[in-house]
């Protein structure tokens, strides 16, 4: 595994971003906030949800990592930052297992052909027309993205006969594609995930 992949791990569900290069200024942050769904009893788990947790597993877990880190979160992203990465990647362990999940695995990325070269197809195949022919070539030179697990998972619970399921799969798919910069080569990026 190479060090930029196992560093990103040891950090997940929290990605490391250097905030002044060439300085020690870091940040963890995380947008994929569904993760903690679970723990925010039916309500949404926003980055300051995500933070208030994250100040409460400190507390209890070395009161002393508190000064070690500033809180950054706004509503849809949660941040801690400092120059203690030490400290750092101990808020990032906490969230790790307040997640009660592994990190996805790494997927073998499918060959995408750039976006300039699809955008015409996905217009007239999908945007102002729907003309199959378009659709074909667009899957031709751009292949649906790999999806990780979970990910594959509420695409099914899309089609589940309880409404509550539907429901509660469409709400986390809205919850990541409102956290989540647009991306060509992600799976809801594709018009047909």
């Amino acid at each position: 595994m190479s060090t930029r992949r196992s560093a990103a791990r040891s950090f997940w569900p929290c990605t490391l971003v250097q905030a002044d290069p060439g300085g020690s200024q870091r940040s963890i942050i995380c947008s994929e906030l569904d993760r903690f769904e679970h723990l925010a009893g039916g309500r949404d788990a926003g980055g300051y949800f995500v933070e208030k947790l994250a100040r409460k597993l400190a507390r209890a877990a070395d009161p002393g990592l508190l000064r070690r880190v500033r809180f950054d979160s706004e509503a849809s992203m949660f941040c801690a930052r400092g120059d203690d990465l030490e400290a750092l990647a101990a808020v990032a362990a906490l969230l790790h297992e307040a997640t009660g999940q592994r990190p996805p695995r790494a997927r073998r990325a499918r060959e995408l052909a750039p976006f300039e070269q699809v955008a015409p197809l996905l217009a007239q195949g999908y945007v102002l027309a729907a003309d199959p022919q378009a659709q074909a070539a667009l899957a031709k030179m751009a292949p649906a993205p790999a999806m990780a697990s979970d990910e594959a998972r509420l695409m099914r619970e899309l089609r589940a006969r309880d409404p509550a399921v539907r429901q509660r799969a469409a709400r986390r798919i809205h919850g990541k594609a409102r956290t989540r910069v647009y991306c060509w080569g992600w799976f809801l990026s594709h018009p047909r995930p």
